[in-house]
């Protein structure tokens, strides 16, 4: 058997208005399902890391993260790694008509669609992003950070070999 702990980081900078005041856990759930409507942009950092058993550096890593506007412009990036080397690294950019990709720094490609450009960095739209909030709240609390809020979860899945 292979034993994998995966931890789990979402962030939110200042998505809400009441950044600069800390809140519960439970007023900042609440403020995110409430503001879907009037949330006019976001950023969101999701960061994934698997450790093997006995390990305390990651075996495999991912680190995403993206800002998105209500009109479909965003930006974003996201690096693979695994044994501490890069297996993937993307950056992408939209606005409401077109979406372009990258990939290692090289030469920036037209994607199918605006939108299927920031879905290749993290969870997009904003009403996904509340979805995935409201299926974990129970078990993460959101945590006051310098920049936004987080949750950080982590867990132990076992594979067989």
């Amino acid at each position: 058997m292979k034993w994998i702990k995966s931890t789990v980081l979402i962030a939110f900078l200042c998505v809400l208005s009441a950044c600069g005041n800390g809140l519960s856990t439970e007023a900042v759930q609440d403020q995110i399902v409430s503001s879907e409507e009037s949330v006019s942009n976001y950023h969101i950092t999701v960061k994934q890391s698997d450790y093997k058993e006995g390990s305390k550096t990651p075996s495999a890593q991912t680190v995403a993260s993206a800002s998105a506007w209500k009109d479909g412009t965003g930006y974003g990036s996201k690096i693979d790694k695994n044994a501490g080397k890069v297996t993937n690294q993307l950056e992408v950019i939209a606005d409401a008509n077109v979406g372009f990709i990258r990939y290692y720094q090289d030469k920036w490609e037209q994607t199918i669609t605006a939108a299927s450009s920031l879905q290749n960095t993290v969870v997009f739209p904003y009403a996904k992003v509340i979805q995935l909030t409201k299926e974990i709240h129970q078990e993460v609390p959101w945590k006051k950070t310098f920049s936004g809020y987080e949750k950080t979860y982590t867990g132990n899945d076992e594979i067989d070999s």
